[in-house]
């Protein structure tokens, strides 16, 4: 019997991007463009997503509603 192929998962993880106000899109733009360049399996983006924590933000709400992420945004 042999062993199963080995498989390779491609993972980016990006941390506390701050999103809002004094942000620079031009950077999130480029993080962005790698991504899809390199066609990553999994895409975690974990830290501080905006400037100022707010209970129900408009950057929580509209995250919900991306692709793949559901019930991945946490509180």
């Amino acid at each position: 019997m042999t062993a199963p192929a080995a498989t390779e998962t491609r993972l980016f993880h990006c941390s506390d991007l701050h999103f809002g106000h004094p942000a620079v899109p031009e950077q999130y733009e480029a993080i962005e463009a790698l991504i899809q360049a390199r066609k990553y399996d999994i895409v975690a983006i974990s830290g501080d997503l905006s400037q100022r924590a707010r209970a129900g933000s408009r950057l929580k709400r509209d995250a919900r509603g991306l692709p793949g992420i559901g019930a991945g945004v946490a509180s």
